[in-house]
């Protein structure tokens, strides 16, 4: 699993995880396949440019 590569999180212990439900970030089980939320784990691992952006759309729009 890539996304507990980028988190520093071993692959047994992802799935371990994402079977309890406490993967850090939104997955959806498509049969045996786990999909993480690109945008979720955008926001993991970036949390101050995401909100950098809003703040700036919020400051052209005033």
């Amino acid at each position: 699993m890539a996304a507990a590569r980028v988190l520093g999180i071993g692959r047994t212990k992802a799935y371990e995880l994402a079977r309890a439900d406490e993967f850090p970030v939104r997955i959806v089980r498509i049969g045996d396949l786990y999909r993480v939320s690109t945008s979720d784990l955008i926001r993991l691992l970036m949390p101050q440019s995401a909100e950098d952006e809003t703040l700036g759309d919020e400051r052209r729009r005033c």
